[in-house]
C-alpha cells in the first residue's frame, strides 16, 4: 500500500479536529446561555404526575386554564418568561421552518410555578442534556437522534431517526435542506432532486426532529466554519474551511459510526438507510430490523472478527459483547424446587392444600407469609443434618391465578461448619413452585398441564381437589349448552369494535388489507350450499380483450426475450442473435421501444443494458397491465405527458414528490440519469396510452337501487349475522352480475395461487382489515380462494372501492377487476404485501408495496398475523354448527380488535 501523501494526512487531521470539536464543544451550555431564561433541564424527568396535572395544550397563541393548578394561562406565563426558540433565529440564510404540528406544553415544577414550553424546545434540551446526537459522516451531514416520547416527555433509548442535510440552491441562494427518516417519501424526493430547485426553502415542511437539530447545528457550523456550498461529484454536501478531499478508509469501516452516549451500540449508515446495532441480552440485536440475524448484524460481526485495527468505539463494543456473553440473567431460569411432583394428587394433604388460599398455606407473621424449608433429611455433600436455624433468602412475589402476594423465603445451612451447602425452600408441601426469585402456585401450572394434555381442565382441577364424581354430575354437553347461552347473553356491542377509531380509517377506510384463512367447518354441519347468494340472471357483457390490450408487450416470445435481456450482465451476456430477434419482435409488436434498443446497440450495450435501465426493462416485460405500473391519476398522467415532451422534473420538488409517491420506477431512473433520454419519450407516450386504455369504454357497475328489484325473496342476500358473514359496516349495496369473462379460462400461469381441496370442510374464512390491524368483518367462503372472493366483496358491499387494496394475490385481482368492472376500480391501487412479493417474479414492480416510500410504515402483515391467531381456535370451531361457528369467530375477532383499540 502506498504511503499517504501530505495532503491526505492534513485532511485526516482536519476531520479529526472537527470531530473533537463536536464532542468537546459544550453545545448544551452554549445553547442554553443564549436563551433569555434558561430552563433547568434536570427537572424535566421528574414529571411523573398524570397528563392533566402536567400540561395542557395551547393553540393559536392562547393559553388555557389548568383545573389542577388553579392558574390561568396569562398568570402562568407571566410567572416565568417563555424561552425563545433558537430555531427561529438561525440567520445566515439557513431558514428552517418550525414543525407545523408543534404543541406548547405546560410543565409544572411544583410550588405553583408553571413553565410554558414547546414540544420541540423540550426535545432539543433533552437531546443536549443526554448527549443523544451522533454525527454519522465526515462532513456532518448525517445525524442520528433518539426519538422523543410525547407521552412522558423523555428520550427513547432504543428508537432512532436519521436526519440528513443537503446543500441546495433556492433561487440563487445556497441553504441547507433537511430531511428525516421519519418521512421516507420526502427523504426520497430531496435525495433525488437537483441541487438547483425552483421552490423556496420556506416551502419545505419540517418535522420535530429537523426543528430541534437545525437550531443546534447553526451554532456549531458558525463555530467550526461549515457552510452550505455546491456539492462535489462524490456527493459530499458540505465543505468546512480547511476540509478537503477524503482519505481512503477501509471498506468495512467506512459506514460504521459510534452512537454518542451508548458504548454498547454502533450505527451502520448507507446512502439512504441506517441501522443501529446494540448489545441486548447475550448478543447483538438490530434495533432497526428488530432482529438478531439480519444483514446488519452480519456486517458488524464480520468487522469485529476480521478487522485487526478497530476504532476505539468498536473495541469497547467488542469487549462489552464478550463480557455479556458470559453472563446469564440471574434467577430467570433457575429452579430452586427439587422434590418430585406427583402427577395425580392422591394425597389428602396436597388436595386440601391446593384448594386453600396461598396466605393460609404457610406460616404468617404479622400478615406476612413466611416460607421455611422443613429440616428433614441430610446434606448430600457431607451427610450431616440441617441446622435448626433459618436464614432469610429474600422477599419474592407469589403468583396465583387471580392474585399476587409477597412472601419472605428462608433457607437452612448445613450443621457442619466446614460445609457450605444450603437447604432451599422446595414448596411441594405448600403446593408452591420455587423459581429462586419468584414462586408460582401449583394450581396455575397444573391447569396448563391439563390444558396441554386433555383440554378438559375443569374436570381435572376438580379431581385435584378430591371431587372425583364431578364428571358424572356435570356432563360435558351441559357445560357446552351453558357456554353457548352465556356467550349469546354477553352484553357486547360488536359493531363498536369492528371499526377503527383512527381518523384515516373510520367507517370507510381508504386502505384495506385482506386475506383468507384455513379456519373452516364441516359442510354437513353448515348451510354452505343454501346460503350461496344467487347472481343476477342476465350476463353482463364485458370485453374479454380489456386486460390483454393493456399489457406493454402482448407477444409472449418478445416479452420473454426482453425479460432475459433485462436480467443479463457482463458475466451472463445476452446472445447477439437474441438481440436481433428482440429488435424484430419489437418492430412487429411494440415499435415505441425500438429507438431505445437501437441506442443501446449503438453504444455497445447489446449484450447487457446499463444497470439504471434494468428495472424499467423488467417492468416492461411483465405480464401485468400497464395501469398497475402507472396508476391513471390525472396529476401523474399530466406530469408524465410533460416529461414525454422534454420537461425535466429534478428542479421541481413538487414534480419529484409526485413521481416518488406514485411512480417510483420513473423517479429512480430520473435520480440516476438526471434527465430522461429522448429515446425513451416514445416508450413513455405508449405507457400513458396503455394506462388509460382499459377505462376509455368501461361502464359503471349496477346502482343499488337497480339491483333491489333483482333480489330473490327465496334467497335473501346474506346481510344478517345468521347467514355466512359478518360485515357490520359494509351492508350489501348490490348483487354480483354474471360476466362474459366468468365462463372463460385464463391461460396465464405466472404467480398462480393454488388452493387445496378440503374435502368435507368449507374452503375457509375471508376477512378484511385496516392498516392498524382492526378487522372490519369476515365471511365463510363458498368457493376456494380466488380473485372472485375479494372482487365480490368489493363489488357488492362497497359503494365506492377503497383507494388501496393490499392482497397477496393483488396482481390477479387487478386483472380480474379490469376484465369485469374497470370503471369502478379506476381509482383503486392494487399492491402485494411484503411477505408474498418475493414469489411474484413475473409481476410488474408497480404492485410492490415497498417500492413506494410513503407506504413504508404500513403493516402489510396484519391479515397474516390475525390468521396466525385464528389457528388457536381452529380445532374447537371446526366441528361446530354454522351458527355457533359464526358466534365464536365474531367473539374472538371482537376480542382481538378490542385489544388493538386499547393500544392505539
Amino acid at each position: 500500500m502506498a504511503e499517504p501523501s501530505e495532503k491526505d494526512v492534513n485532511n485526516a487531521l482536519n476531520r479529526e479536529r472537527y470531530r473533537e470539536k463536536w464532542h468537546d464543544y459544550n453545545l448544551r451550555s452554549r445553547y442554553l446561555d443564549e436563551l433569555s431564561t434558561p430552563v433547568d433541564v434536570s427537572k424535566l424527568p421528574r414529571l411523573k404526575r398524570s397528563r392533566s396535572d402536567r400540561y395542557t395544550s395551547r393553540t393559536s397563541g392562547t393559553s388555557t386554564s389548568s383545573s389542577n393548578t388553579g392558574m390561568t394561562g396569562s398568570s402562568s406565563t407571566a410567572s416565568r418568561p417563555r424561552p425563545t426558540n433558537a430555531a427561529t433565529h438561525q440567520g445566515d440564510g439557513n431558514d428552517v421552518p418550525l414543525h407545523d404540528g408543534s404543541e406548547e406544553i405546560r410543565c409544572q415544577y411544583g410550588h405553583g410555578e408553571v413553565e410554558v414550553l414547546e414540544a420541540p424546545e423540550i426535545y432539543r434540551q433533552l437531546l443536549l442534556e443526554t448527549n443523544s446526537i451522533s454525527p454519522c459522516d465526515e462532513h456532518f451531514t448525517k445525524f442520528l437522534l433518539n426519538r422523543y416520547n410525547s407521552e412522558n416527555h423523555s428520550i427513547e433509548g432504543s428508537r432512532y431517526v436519521m436526519v440528513t442535510r443537503r446543500a441546495m440552491c433556492f433561487s440563487g441562494t445556497w441553504k441547507w435542506a433537511f430531511y428525516c427518516s421519519c418521512d421516507p417519501a420526502r427523504s426520497q424526493v430531496l435525495h433525488s432532486a437537483s441541487e438547483h430547485v425552483q421552490q423556496s426553502s420556506q416551502d419545505l415542511p419540517g418535522c420535530l426532529h429537523i426543528d430541534c437539530l437545525a437550531g443546534i447545528l447553526v451554532r456549531f457550523d458558525e463555530n467550526v466554519g461549515i457552510t452550505a456550498h455546491h456539492q462535489s461529484q462524490d456527493h459530499s454536501y458540505a465543505h468546512a474551511s480547511g476540509l478537503e478531499e477524503d482519505v481512503q478508509i477501509p471498506p468495512n469501516l467506512n459506514d460504521v459510526w459510534p452512537v454518542c452516549g451508548n458504548p454498547r451500540a454502533a450505527v451502520i449508515v448507507t446512502d439512504q438507510s441506517f441501522a443501529v446495532i446494540d448489545i441486548v441480552g447475550n448478543g447483538l440485536k438490530c434495533l432497526t430490523c428488530r432482529r438478531g440475524d439480519c444483514q446488519h448484524i452480519s456486517k458488524i460481526k464480520d468487522i469485529l472478527e476480521q478487522v485487526t485495527d478497530l476504532p476505539v468505539f468498536l473495541l469497547e463494543m467488542s469487549a462489552l459483547l464478550e463480557s455479556t456473553s458470559l453472563k446469564r440473567k440471574a434467577g430467570a431460569g433457575s429452579v430452586a424446587s427439587w422434590k418430585r411432583i406427583p402427577f395425580q394428587l392422591e394425597s389428602i394433604h396436597l388436595q386440601d392444600m391446593v384448594a386453600k388460599p396461598v396466605m393460609q398455606r404457610g406460616c404468617t407473621v404479622n400478615g406476612n407469609l413466611h416460607l421455611i424449608p422443613t429440616p428433614g433429611g441430610m446434606c448430600a455433600c457431607c451427610h450431616a443434618s440441617w441446622s435448626n436455624d433459618i436464614y432469610l433468602k429474600g422477599e419474592y412475589p407469589v403468583f396465583t391465578l387471580q392474585s399476587i402476594h409477597r412472601a419472605s423465603v428462608f433457607f437452612r445451612k448445613c450443621s457442619n461448619e466446614m460445609c457450605d451447602s444450603e437447604l432451599q425452600y422446595d414448596g411441594l408441601s405448600d403446593c408452591l413452585f420455587n423459581m429462586t426469585t419468584y414462586l408460582i402456585d401449583h394450581s396455575v401450572l397444573r391447569q396448563y398441564m391439563y390444558q396441554f394434555l386433555y383440554g378438559s381442565v375443569w374436570v381435572q382441577m376438580q379431581n385435584d381437589a378430591g371431587h372425583s364424581s364431578f364428571a358424572s354430575q356435570l356432563h360435558y354437553n351441559k357445560f357446552v349448552w351453558a357456554w353457548y347461552g352465556f356467550l349469546r347473553l354477553l352484553d357486547i356491542d360488536y359493531h363498536e369494535q369492528f371499526i377503527c377509531r383512527e381518523q384515516t380509517c373510520g367507517a370507510q377506510p381508504d386502505i384495506i388489507i385482506c386475506d383468507a384463512t384455513h379456519l373452516s367447518l364441516r359442510k354437513d354441519l353448515s348451510l354452505w350450499k343454501d346460503n350461496v347468494p344467487k347472481a343476477t340472471k342476465e350476463a353482463k357483457q364485458s370485453s374479454s380483450s380489456v386486460y390483454r390490450k393493456s399489457i406493454f408487450l402482448v407477444d409472449t416470445q418478445t416479452r420473454k426475450l426482453l425479460k432475459k435481456f433485462a436480467r443479463s450482465s457482463e458475466a451472463h451476456p445476452f446472445p447477439p442473435n437474441d438481440f436481433l430477434m428482440l429488435i424484430d419482435g419489437c418492430k412487429e409488436h411494440q415499435g415505441s421501444l425500438l429507438p431505445f434498443l437501437n441506442e443501446l446497440g449503438s453504444t455497445g450495450h447489446a449484450t447487457a443494458p446499463p444497470a439504471t435501465y434494468k428495472p424499467l426493462l423488467q417492468a416492461l416485460s411483465a405480464t401485468s397491465p400497464v395501469c398497475g405500473l402507472l396508476h391513471p391519476e390525472a396529476e401523474l398522467l399530466e406530469l408524465l405527458e410533460k416529461m414525454a415532451h422534454g420537461f425535466s422534473p429534478r428542479k421541481d420538488l413538487n414534480a419529484m414528490a409526485i413521481l416518488t409517491n406514485k411512480c417510483p420506477i420513473i423517479a429512480d431512473l430520473i435520480a440516476s440519469e438526471q434527465v430522461l433520454p429522448e429515446v425513451l419519450f416514445p416508450v413513455l407516450c405508449e405507457l400513458l396510452r396503455l394506462a388509460v386504455a382499459p377505462f376509455e369504454q368501461s361502464t359503471s357497475s349496477q346502482s343499488p337501487a337497480a339491483v333491489q328489484a333483482e333480489r330473490s325473496t327465496d334467497h335473501p342476500p346474506p346481510d344478517d349475522f345468521d347467514g355466512m358473514c359478518f360485515w357490520p359496516h359494509f351492508p350489501q349495496q348490490r348483487l354480483r352480475p354474471k360476466y362474459a369473462m366468468d365462463g372463460l379460462k385464463t391461460t396465464r400461469t405466472s404467480c398462480r395461487k393454488d388452493s387445496k381441496n378440503y374435502g368435507r370442510m368449507t374452503p375457509g374464512v375471508f376477512a378484511a382489515f385496516c392498516p392498524h390491524g382492526i378487522c372490519y368483518g369476515f365471511e365463510i367462503m363458498n368457493q376456494f380462494e380466488s380473485p372472485n372472493v375479494p372482487f365480490t366483496l368489493l363489488l357488492t358491499r362497497f359503494e365506492t372501492p377503497p383507494k388501496m387494496i393490499v392482497y397477496d394475490n393483488a396482481c390477479h385481482l387487478h386483472a380480474y377487476c379490469l376484465n369485469r368492472e374497470p370503471g369502478m376500480f379506476k381509482k383503486t391501487k392494487f399492491l402485494i404485501d411484503r411477505l408474498h412479493w418475493p414469489n411474484h417474479t413475473a409481476c410488474s414492480v408497480g404492485y410492490k408495496l415497498d417500492g413506494y416510500s410513503k407506504y413504508k410504515a404500513i403493516n402489510s402483515q396484519v391479515a397474516e398475523q390475525m390468521n396466525s391467531s385464528l389457528q388457536r381456535i381452529k380445532v374447537q370451531l371446526s366441528y361446530m354448527a354454522q351458527d355457533n361457528f359464526l358466534w365464536h369467530c365474531r367473539f374472538f375477532l371482537w376480542g382481538k380488535n378490542m385489544k388493538k383499540q386499547s393500544v392505539h
